[in-house]
């Protein structure tokens, strides 16, 4: 299964390279394909291809429904496990990513629990994104500052 994975995680790769016209679809079968696995190994690869320069907002979308179908808990694990490689390559998607977290009380749970046993790297990476969306969102500030106050 890992190796079949991989090779769909390359095949993503690959077509996200290419321009713009007709990827769309190909792209999407191959998502699927990937969702069928059920591994969730994929969750940190898929993740580092949103891209804050694509202009199809749908399939970063896509790829973020696709980790979404995971437990609270592995999600949130494999996010934090490549977070701060996702924020250096793409501060926008990541922010949303946080924002969908922070809009379900059992996510933010778990990650704010993940978060604790994290490493200091992940802390450091979370508070910025935290602080970033608490600025751009205020309405996520209340809950914020009092994570932040805890780490």
């Amino acid at each position: 299964m890992r190796t079949e994975l991989s090779q769909l995680i390359s095949q993503l790769q690959a077509i996200r390279k290419e321009p713009a016209d007709g990827g769309s679809e190909r792209f999407e079968t191959v998502l699927a394909k990937i969702c069928d696995l059920r591994h969730p190994n994929c969750i940190g690869p898929l993740v580092l291809l949103l891209d804050d320069n694509e202009t199809s907002e749908d399939l970063m979308f896509s790829i973020i429904h696709a980790v979404e179908m995971f437990e609270d808990d592995i999600y949130v694990s494999h996010i934090l496990d490549v977070l701060p490689e996702l924020w250096a390559r793409s501060p926008r998607w990541t922010k949303i990513l946080h924002m969908r977290i922070w809009n379900s009380t059992a996510t933010r749970a778990a990650y704010v629990d993940r978060l604790q046993h994290g490493t200091e790297g992940q802390r450091r990476t979370a508070k910025m994104v935290l602080r970033d969306v608490a600025q751009w969102h205020p309405e996520f500030s209340e809950s914020i500052d009092a994570v932040l106050a805890q780490l």
